[in-house]
């Protein structure tokens, strides 16, 4: 077995169902609070990992955001980072509920593209029951709206005008149906072969590129594994990119490689 590690662009491969991860925070997640009575953020702080974890799931798992007696409206936000491939609907939900009796007012917001600002899509008065709110991107609209290149930011933050009221979050996650981008980890039978090392491609099976005419260029970071399976008959591998963080590792094992 070896493995060569080549410099390449950087390029990210997801999954079908996208949720905050339960590992390690690696998606933009904080609270804070808002201006009172707005959705205007005037702090921010980052989440701790356990935190982070107890809002992956609606398990009563809660995620305190302490404004003391302060006359504050607390928050939570999470951007989520779209998978690549076309995004068909992006359904974002979110569980939380106020440390006080008083009624306050629980509010799904998503960060407006266009608008340049925070815009509620769902709300529900707020005491120490909880509160699910969602909303579904689903329109062209929307997703110009409020998909920000990759990005959709999503807020849950309590507005109260009583002194002692803190936020408890339980749940803030976004699940995504998309049709992923094809991969390239399949010849195409004849013509040069290009691979996106962010397919992760595992190829098990021989391929043979064509006669020594056919070439094969590899850019994105990511992992090649040929394992049992040669890939032959090909003139010559181009690796593409210069920055030596970003890297493909090519993998060859149980006798498979490039012969």
């Amino acid at each position: 077995m070896f493995i060569l590690f080549f410099s390449v662009a950087l390029v990210y491969a997801t999954l079908i169902t996208l949720v905050p991860t339960t590992a390690t925070p690696v998606q933009s997640s904080y609270s804070g609070y808002v201006t009172e009575g707005t959705l205007t953020i005037v702090t921010k702080t980052t989440l701790l990992a356990a935190c982070y974890v107890g809002v992956n799931s609606s398990n009563d798992v809660w995620c305190l955001e302490d404004e003391g007696t302060n006359a504050r409206d607390a928050y939570f936000v999470t951007n989520f980072t779209m998978p690549s491939g076309t995004i068909n609907s992006v359904f974002v939900r979110g569980e939380g509920k106020s440390t006080s009796t008083s009624a306050g007012s629980c509010t799904l917001a998503l960060w407006n593209v266009t608008a340049g600002a925070w815009q509620s899509k769902a709300s529900g008065s707020c005491t120490t029951t909880d509160v699910v709110l969602s909303y579904n991107i689903s329109t062209a609209n929307q997703k110009t709206n409020f998909i920000d290149g990759t990005i959709v930011r999503a807020m849950y933050v309590l507005l109260s005008s009583a002194v002692t009221d803190d936020l408890n979050l339980d749940q803030l996650r976004a699940q995504v149906d998309y049709t992923p981008a094809a991969d390239t980890c399949t010849y195409g039978g004849s013509g040069n072969w290009v691979i996106n090392c962010a397919d992760n491609c595992v190829k098990t099976t021989n391929t043979d590129v064509g006669a020594r005419k056919n070439n094969i260029t590899i850019t994105g970071t990511g992992t090649f594994t040929l394992s049992k399976g040669n890939i032959t008959g090909y003139k010559d591998i181009f690796i593409k990119g210069t920055d030596a963080n970003n890297r493909c590792v090519v993998t060859c094992g149980n006798g498979g490689c490039f012969k």
